[in-house]
Formats: C-alpha cells, structure tokens, sequence
C-alpha cells in the first residue's frame, strides 16, 4: 500500500509524526491521507459501514464533478481526489462478520452496486471461538450466497498466486460498476490473538503443526526456488535485508518525538477563528412572517444546497417519492415533519434519498462518505432510535474524524408522538473543519439532557443563556418521556 516499516511503527509507539493520526489512535488502527488510507473506528465491524459511505461518495462525484471542484477549493482541500475507476476496499477477521455492521453494509452495497471489495481473512478462529460456532454453516462465503450482485471468491490466502488471481479479478468486477466484491481468504495465525490469549490452551498440538505448514512466507520461499526465481542464498540475504530494516525502523520509532501537550486541542477549535467573538455579534434583523423550526430547517437545507454541491441529505423517510418515476402522481412525503419535503424534486435524487431502517449504519456511513469531502445532512425521523445511531459503535466515529481527518455531518432526530410545541428536539453529531462534538438543542418540551454546547453568542433555546464549551444543561423531564 505504500506504507513504510517506520510509518507503521511511529504509529505504535505513538510518536508526532504518525500519519495515521499524529500519535492519538491506538495501535494498528492504520491510515495515511497520501495513500487514501482512512483511519478505522475502533469498534469492532465499523469499518463495514463506514466503507459503504466512502463508496458512495465515490458515486456522488461521479454524478456530480462540480462537486469535487468544490471540496477541492474547500478546507483540506488538497485532500479531495476522485479518479473515475476507484472503488473501496475494507478488510476484516472471520469473527467481525458475525457483527450486524457487517450485514447493514452488504445490504446497501448490493442494493446500489457500490464499488466495493471485501476481503475476509478467515483464520478459523476469533479468539477463541472456532468458525463452526461464530458462523453458521462455517464459511462466510456460502452464507452470503444469496445477495444480488455480489461477486463472491474463496481462496487460499496462504498461496500469493492464487491470492493475486482472485482479488484482481475482485477489484475489475468493482472498478466495471458491476457491484461489490467479497473474497474470502482462508489464511492461518501464526500466534495467539494478543498478549493475555494463549492458543494452547483451546487448539491442539497437531492444528497448531498444520497451520505452522501451512506458514506462507515458508511456502512461497519454496516456491521461488522450486521455480528457480530464486536460490537458497538469495532468500536468506533478503531475509537478513528486510530484518535490518525493521530493525533500524523501530530504534527509529522508539527515539521519535511524542505529540506536545498541547496537541490535545489541535482539530479541536479552530485556531483562526474565534465564533464567541465580538466579530460574530450582530442585531437580529427580523422580516417576514414567523417561521417553525422545521420551516427554517427546510428553508436552511435549500439555501445551502443551492449553493454547495457537495451537499447531500439521506436518511429515513427524507425523500419525496424513492420510485422517482411516481412522483408525477404522487405528493411526495419529504420527511416525518416535511423537514425536506421537495428537495428532491429540485436536487434529484442522488443528492437527497431514502435510506434502509438502519441507524447505526447511517451514521458511520455519513462519517464515511463525508471524510471523502461531501457534507452530509442525515435526518433519523424518531427520538427512540438515536439509540442505535449513538451507540458508542457509531459514535466512536466523530471521535475518530476528530483525531485523522474533518469531514462535515449532522444527524437530525425528533420526537416520536405528539407534542404540542411541535416537533423540538434535534440531536446533532457536529464533525468540521476544526470541532467534534455533540448538542441537543431544545425547544418547547422539557426534557432531562446532558448538553455539550459549541461556542456560540446566544442560545437557540429561550431561557438559556450563553454558556462555555463542554458546560452541562440540565432540564427536568416529565415522565411521560
């Protein structure tokens, strides 16, 4: 992939310059902006949805080239690239396919035939558990059979030339639009899982000796000979090459720089501007008839789309009409509350259309397809299924973006019921240029919160008043909520 020894060890020991994330992520939580490398959610199985949103935004700028004009004069807009034969690539162990984040994102890829390849490194173990009892039938290749459009291999992972073979046949199938791609790799692990894992203690000696056979830096050394590419010598000197190398990486690696101290605020805040400051003050300048919330929601939404491309709205039940071919005859619902009624009507539908019922996919896949630079709006229509959209499987997200990259989404939720202020609450997951945080902005209602307000010179709620970064509202709530 490009990525050298000491890139990938500066990120082990936390160091400066780690290009994954400047010292921040854990280890093995690889990426590299040069190489189109996202840094992972530490969750397990994240990375399947978020994948799902990279890939869409690889088809929205297909569709839409003013679009990545646009990101590219934008913010980090040395960052925003699209070659029109790229597609996405996520990997995964056997065990992370049994997480539903999994499932969630083949449904979407095999629904829009999103350019994807899947590549499942299939050891026979997830820790412990064997594959007979994490996967039912015991491969994951025969359960996915029955998904529309997905290209499906099986290979031995140990072999490189039958491993080539299969996945340059994956990534033509994604880069001919033809839909995503999953090659399962039966590959061995040469160790226990971690530290505090001892294999010896749940395989016996003798799966332990076939796999150590089944070795592929073994097995390939014997190729080349056998095929005369290379003699005994030549594998031990490039044995010995590549051990000095990774030798002279870590020394390297461990006499790295740490971040400052003061790092911890960088792509916090931004260090340009001020949004507490005298600057932003100005005299409200009231004109017209009063509006709703939603209203001035749907109203926002149509200004900013009319003047940035990059803009797109999905969700549940946000579009006017998903057979598009229908809406000639049809009102069209845009949304619980007509947040987004007729926005797709005016923008098409690859800039504003449904979603499946899947929250916690929703908003990894906007944290994913906005790191490629799209500013995503995500409208969840009922309160109740936040829940699922701000698992700590999904949140973990923003906190991601806030360490490696500053893609833009926000996630509107409201209240499911009637309440008589009208629909009031609205829970946003804020990731941009330079903050990562989370706000629930209330009106009308009472409800019980923990607010992690952003800076602003007045509040948006009536009756409360201007408060600091990371300060907590508390409001009573009735209990019928």
């Amino acid at each position: 992939m490009g990525v050298t020894p000491l890139e990938m060890l500066l990120q082990a020991v936390g160091a400066k310059d780690d290009p994954s994330s400047g010292g921040r992520q854990m280890p093995s939580h690889w990426g590299h902006p040069k190489y189109n490398i996202v840094s992972k959610s530490s969750c397990t199985g994240t990375q399947f949805v978020q994948a799902i949103g990279a890939a869409e935004a690889t088809q929205y700028f297909e569709a839409h080239p003013k679009a990545v004009a646009q990101a590219k004069k934008a913010p980090l807009g040395e960052l925003a690239r699209h070659e029109s034969d790229e597609i996405v690539y996520v990997s995964s162990g056997d065990g992370a396919t049994s997480e539903g984040e999994f499932w969630e994102s083949l449904n979407v890829a095999c629904a829009k035939k999103l350019p994807m390849v899947y590549l499942v490194e299939d050891n026979g173990y997830a820790i412990s558990v064997p594959i007979e009892v994490q996967t039912a039938g015991g491969s994951i290749s025969k359960l996915t059979q029955g998904y529309p459009g997905l290209h499906i291999s099986e290979c031995d992972g140990t072999d490189p030339i039958e491993s080539y073979r299969v996945c340059k046949e994956a990534v033509e199938y994604a880069r001919e639009r033809k839909g995503p791609a999953l090659v399962h790799a039966h590959v061995t692990r040469p160790y226990s899982h971690s530290l505090s894992d001892d294999e010896k203690i749940y395989k016996v000696p003798e799966e332990r000796e076939e796999e150590a056979h089944r070795d592929p830096v073994s097995k390939f050394s014997l190729f080349l000979i056998r095929e005369g590419v290379l003699d005994q010598k030549q594998i031990e000197a490039l044995e010995s090459q590549v051990d000095h190398e990774v030798r002279q990486a870590a020394d390297q690696a461990l006499e790295a720089e740490p971040p400052s101290a003061d790092s911890i605020y960088a792509n916090v805040y931004s260090p340009d501007v001020d949004p507490t400051s005298s600057a932003f003050e100005a005299t409200p300048q009231l004109h017209g008839a009063q509006k709703t919330m939603v209203e001035m929601v749907s109203a926002t939404l149509n200004d900013e789309m009319s003047r940035d491309e990059r803009i797109a709205v999905f969700g549940e039940d946000v579009a006017d009409c998903s057979r598009e071919e229908n809406l000639k005859e049809v009102k069209g619902k845009g949304g619980v509350f007509k947040a987004t009624a007729g926005l797709q009507r005016k923008y098409g539908s690859s800039r504003v259309f449904n979603t499946s019922l899947a929250e916690a996919a929703i908003a990894s896949q906007s944290y994913g397809e906005s790191d490629l630079r799209s500013i995503i709006s995500v409208e969840i229509p009922w309160r109740s299924s936040c829940a699922a959209a701000t698992s700590a499987r999904c949140t973990n997200a923003p906190y991601v973006m806030m360490l490696t990259s500053s893609p833009s989404f926000t996630i509107r939720a409201l209240p499911k019921g009637i309440v008589k202020s009208g629909p009031g609450y609205s829970l946003r997951l804020y990731g941009c240029r330079y903050r990562c945080l989370c706000s629930r902005n209330i009106t009308g209602s009472s409800q019980r919160i923990a607010v992690r307000k952003r800076p602003a010179t007045s509040s948006a709620v009536e009756g409360i008043t201007t408060r600091n970064p990371g300060q907590c509202v508390k409001i009573d709530s009735p209990d019928w909520l």
